[in-house]
């Protein structure tokens, strides 16, 4: 986790907003606009994904810090994978996605095949734990 939040305070854009289950020490470490995964955590997909679009999200951490991230966030961009990209992976349980519409440059991909993929592998292991 503080390695992703050391990433997204030096190489996300300004003005970057980050989906997170732990947004209160994501932004103190990374001085970038988080927001909270709680409150979004139990709403049906259609939702969720509106949340993110009005509150101009453009980035989620994925850990293993919470138990809503792996059995609610993970299904959720399961549902839409196709629409993020892989930015960066932190073995072995954390991913940080890009919303494939939010603005700004390109940023540096992490390798990882695809989104789709990435978070198969991410609740596969899930299921190993």
């Amino acid at each position: 986790f503080f390695r992703a939040a050391g990433y997204v305070r030096d190489s996300l854009p300004p003005g970057a907003r980050v989906l997170s289950a732990k947004s209160e020490p994501l932004y103190v470490y990374s001085n970038k606009l988080t927001l909270p995964l709680a409150p979004l955590v139990n709403l049906d997909s259609a939702s969720f994904w509106q949340t993110l679009r009005r509150d101009s999200v453009d980035f989620m951490l994925l850990s293993d810090l919470q138990w809503a991230e792996r059995l609610r966030l993970a299904p959720k961009l399961a549902e839409r994978c196709r629409d993020l990209a892989v930015v960066k992976f932190y073995a072995p349980h954390t991913y940080l996605f890009r919303i494939q519409a939010a603005r700004g440059p390109d940023i540096e991909r992490a390798g990882v095949d695809s989104a789709c993929s990435a978070i198969a592998r991410y609740r596969a292991d899930g299921d190993t734990l």
